[in-house]
């Protein structure tokens, strides 16, 4: 073009994107959104349909499938797999298959709960409508244990201890949280049969006092932690208070080699001086631990003074 002529440029950009094929299979008839947009629909009188769109590389895409009517959807599979969810996110790397399955029954599938290693032991699970509210009773259950719901329900368990006669310890490996120590389990009903096992122990009482002197305005806290089961409510003490006596329920009959741990923490100026447990405590001035085995009830001090001020240490 010569210096000073009109010109005019047109410059084409493509963006790097893979293909995306969708397969819709079933009955019923519904729909897939790619993050929000509908990409593909299945009509009721179809029974399957494959659709293909373009995503960019390197996003992360998420699908969603949804039912027409009273139908169900059963979920994905391929590239993005759900496990009978409602969604799925996709990392696009490349070219990519997903396959969204519908039903015009809505499929059903049981909860049943039982426990697992619960003798001499009490506990419960339930949901929070009501539909399971099961007893635990030395290994046995009773009560409402058992109720179906339909594929891609999102359900809910939720254990509960039993006041000095069962604390909860973790949901057994074949349940949909296995080995979580969670008093809650929320999974998403994808298969006709899902087992939900919970594992209570008989706890024993464990009193720990907590003392404060030497100052005006001390605050100690102390907490307690099992090796193995969820974290336990700490105590706290803020002066001027006489004193605070702190309660935990522990699991009985755990093994020597389960450690369980106190953590005595107070304010910077303040020095934790703790007496008559069965452990060594060690740390810094204002934080000091000590791990030992059940064997029993056991009672101990956890004082604070100001590091000004040192008290004469018990042996």
């Amino acid at each position: 073009v010569p210096v000073g002529a009109a010109a005019s440029l047109e410059a084409e950009f493509a963006l790097d994107v893979a293909p995306i094929t969708l397969n819709l299979i079933g009955s019923g008839g519904g729909r897939v959104r790619a993050d929000g947009d509908v990409v593909c629909e299945l009509s009721d009188s179809q029974t399957s349909r494959q659709c293909e769109f373009e995503a960019r590389l390197g996003q992360s895409l998420k699908l969603s499938g949804e039912p027409a009517g009273s139908g169900a959807f059963l979920g994905f599979s391929g590239a993005c797999a759900s496990n009978g969810g409602p969604t799925c996110t996709i990392a696009v790397t490349g070219a990519a298959s997903v396959t969204a399955s519908f039903s015009a029954i809505a499929p059903t599938g049981e909860i049943r709960v039982t426990s697992v290693i619960a003798a001499d032991a009490l506990g419960r699970v339930i949901t929070s409508n009501g539909d399971i509210a099961c007893d635990v009773t030395n290994g046995a259950t009773s009560g409402d244990c058992n109720q179906e719901y339909s594929y891609g329900t999102l359900v809910t368990l939720q254990a509960q201890d039993i006041a000095n006669m069962g604390i909860f310890r973790r949901w057994g490996a074949a349940s949909p949280c296995p080995g979580s120590t969670n008093l809650t389990c929320t999974f998403t009903v994808s298969s006709p049969s899902i087992t939900a096992a919970a594992e209570f122990r008989r706890p024993a009482q464990v009193a720990i006092f907590v003392d404060v002197d030497g100052g005006p305005n001390p605050t100690l806290n102390v907490a307690i932690s099992v090796n193995g089961f969820r974290s336990l409510d700490a105590c706290t003490y803020v002066a001027p208070s006489s004193g605070v006596q702190c309660n935990w329920i522990v699991p009985m009959g755990l093994p020597s080699t389960v450690p369980i741990t106190l953590t005595a923490t107070t304010a910077v100026g303040y020095e934790v001086y703790p007496f008559f447990f069965p452990c060594s405590w060690s740390g810094t001035l204002t934080r000091q631990t000590c791990t030992f085995s059940l064997q029993g009830n056991i009672t101990g001090d956890v004082l604070a003074y100001p590091q000004v001020s040192q008290p004469v240490r018990i042996p």
